[in-house]
């Protein structure tokens, strides 16, 4: 029972975290730019800017990014809303966080599924699949180095 609930919820914490992030570093628009608002004008970047500065304030700011969106979590085969994904990846940080960095908790917790080992993808309202990890990974440099 024990075993499948951290399952469950480290599925959920990597759905939301998946979710999270955006940023086009290859010069395109990104697929998230057309269904999320502007970092900036976002609600989890108003509770970032309340939060001390660290990185857990980071890693909360991309969690808030994808709550209440139309963005599902692909891990194992599974798809989860982003509600569910961000219910649990509180739960997962509250209990796995160890003064990580963001950039390392994103690469350590949202690139494969454990134990099956498989690419957690982000699903966009639109169909397209994408690794969250690269996702989360473009968001956080959003959030770290604004353009303007």
């Amino acid at each position: 029972m024990i075993k499948e609930y951290q399952k469950i919820e480290r599925k959920t914490f990597v759905a939301f975290i998946l979710a999270l992030i955006f940023f086009c570093s290859s010069g395109r628009v990104a697929v998230s730019d057309e269904f999320l608002s502007p970092p900036k004008e976002s609600e989890a970047y108003k509770q970032y800017l309340r939060r001390p500065k660290s990185e857990l304030s980071k890693i909360l700011y991309l969690i808030d990014r994808f709550k209440n969106t139309a963005f599902k979590i692909i891990y194992d085969g599974d798809e989860y809303d982003s509600n569910f994904a961000t219910m649990t990846a509180r739960q997962f940080l509250a209990f796995n966080y160890r003064n990580e960095t963001a950039e390392r908790w994103v690469k350590t917790h949202t690139y494969v599924s454990e134990p099956e080992g498989r690419v957690i993808h982000i699903k966009y309202p639109n169909g397209e699949l994408r690794p969250a990890r690269d996702v989360l990974l473009e968001e956080l440099e959003k959030l770290e180095h604004p353009h303007p």
